[in-house]
């Protein structure tokens, strides 16, 4: 006569968990350890990622007078730039480049302070992925805010960072004067702002 085993499943699912457990932690540890998964040189697929190296500066500090009022400080402007290239639009029902040059041109001609025929003549560039607008397409926050409120597709901005001086020349040789290196960097040339150009 055969004996009859009776396995209990609350006993099974510890069992499986525990070799399921085992499992993950090998195959973890393999991925780990190993340069090469399934093919795969994971330090070469790393480094041919899609990675941009970029140098963020600091803030230049703001000069003050006596009274606390600012005298030399940082401004934001804004280059505008319209991308023409169609590549850029993945989904037409979300357009990533300017799609109707000529009412662009009218919209933005009266914040450019331009004649939309010279927009117009910029946009209608052939074979170049973006255009900027020279002089004109400098902007300040109050000229970038109308630019956005047009909602037009195809328009971005680059940012970029000015010296403002409130007093314009008034002791100009004393406060001095900051401007752009090649690297992006903001350097004192000249009275205050040469002085403590490290600190600032």
């Amino acid at each position: 006569m055969k004996k009859r085993v009776t396995v209990k499943p609350y006993r099974i699912v510890p069992i499986f968990v525990a070799l399921l457990l085992c499992v993950v932690i090998v195959r973890l540890s393999y991925v780990c350890l190993s340069s090469n998964v399934d093919g795969v040189d994971l330090k070469a697929f790393a480094d041919n990622r899609n990675t941009v190296t970029k140098t963020l500066f600091a803030s230049r500090g703001t000069i003050y007078d006596s009274s606390g009022d600012a005298l030399a400080q940082n401004v934001n402007s804004y280059t505008l730039i319209a991308y023409l290239s169609p590549s850029r639009t993945k989904k037409d029902s979300d357009p990533q480049h300017v799609v109707d040059k000529e009412a662009t041109a009218e919209a933005l001609a009266p914040i450019l302070g331009v004649e939309p025929e010279t927009i117009l003549k910029r946009l209608n560039k052939k074979d170049v992925y973006q255009v900027e607008f020279g002089t004109a397409g400098k902007l300040n926050e109050i000229q970038k805010e109308k630019v956005e409120a047009l909602g037009l597709p195809g328009l971005d901005f680059i940012l970029s960072t000015t010296r403002y001086y409130k007093m314009g020349t008034f002791a100009s040789y004393i406060v001095g004067y900051a401007k752009g290196n090649d690297d992006g960097e903001i350097q004192g040339e000249l009275g205050i702002e040469s002085y403590y150009d490290s600190d600032l």
